[in-house]
């Protein structure tokens, strides 16, 4: 954050010995004693965990996103392209080895494709099985339908947080038995719940991770952002008020300096590149 310009640049300086942010990791930890020494430890559990549980809301949000929206569909067909860059490379550079042998081997193979390589996928079945590559028939990309819109995608997470959001407001009411009526209201979410579990499943996954991906799409986002917000919802209305006054400042903070100070959000390749390089600070 501090190398794009959301936080001061001082942030992102490394230690020269230990190789750690040490600026950023004394001024976290002493924001985080003098809190601990001023405010209530019981206000502060309850602001921490309204944090996290909303955070954790847009992470699993994000994944659903990311897997079968617009911005997925850009990033694999970027990740493609960046792959088959890479094993062009990798074929050219055999190319380069075996030419030597074939100019004192005859005539026989100067007609012949350079080489094939097999490359070996990194992620299971969510990985790209790229198989035995020759030439430019490297890659074809999975993308065989469109992605679902922002529309599409909108209402099924705004119903989950709806769910989670009723059954954590019906929870917190009953203290000790439930009631006909929330009985019932939590027996409509849970069939809300299936029911954008079964439209889900019938969007096409536009994105699929190399490295990692998140096992039982959709079920395991959705259930964390449901679960989320019933745990959210659940901390009372004191927590939300709290949170929502840190919240307003954090985003003051955002769209009143960081936010123009991003090098990232520019769109720049040069930027980007930047980004990836490695701190000059760090070993």
């Amino acid at each position: 954050m501090a190398r794009d310009g959301l936080v001061p640049s001082f942030l992102v300086q490394i230690h020269p010995r230990f190789h750690t942010p040490y600026n950023a990791t004394l001024l976290s930890g002493g924001c985080a004693t003098i809190l601990t020494l001023m405010v209530d430890l019981e206000i502060l559990a309850a602001l921490t965990s309204a944090g996290t549980l909303y955070g954790f809301v847009f992470v699993c949000a994000g994944v659903l996103l990311m897997r079968y929206g617009p911005a997925g569909a850009a990033l694999e067909e970027h990740l493609i392209a960046s792959d088959k860059a890479a094993a062009a490379t990798v074929v050219a550079g055999a190319s380069a080895e075996k030419a030597p042998a074939q100019a004192t081997g005859g005539a026989a193979g100067a007609g012949s494709p350079g080489g094939q390589l097999r490359l070996e996928p990194v992620g299971g079945q969510d990985s790209l099985d790229v198989g035995l590559v020759s030439g430019d028939a490297m890659f074809a990309s999975p993308l065989t339908r469109d992605p679902a819109t922002s529309g599409q995608l909108a209402a099924p997470l705004v119903a989950m947080v709806a769910c989670g959001t009723v059954t954590g407001v019906v929870a917190s009411s009953q203290e000790s038995t439930l009631s006909s009526s929330a009985v019932g209201v939590v027996v409509a979410g849970v069939v809300v719940f299936v029911a954008v579990q079964l439209y889900l499943t019938r969007l096409p996954a536009v994105y699929r991770p190399r490295a990692f991906a998140c096992p039982g799409l959709p079920l395991v986002p959705s259930l964390g952002m449901t679960l989320s917000t019933v745990m959210l919802v659940s901390l009372g209305p004191g927590a939300w008020v709290r949170f929502a006054l840190w919240n307003a400042v954090g985003l003051a903070l955002y769209f009143g300096s960081a936010r123009h100070g991003s090098k990232l959000r520019g769109g720049g390749e040069e930027q980007h590149a930047e980004l990836q390089q490695p701190s000059p600070e760090a070993p």
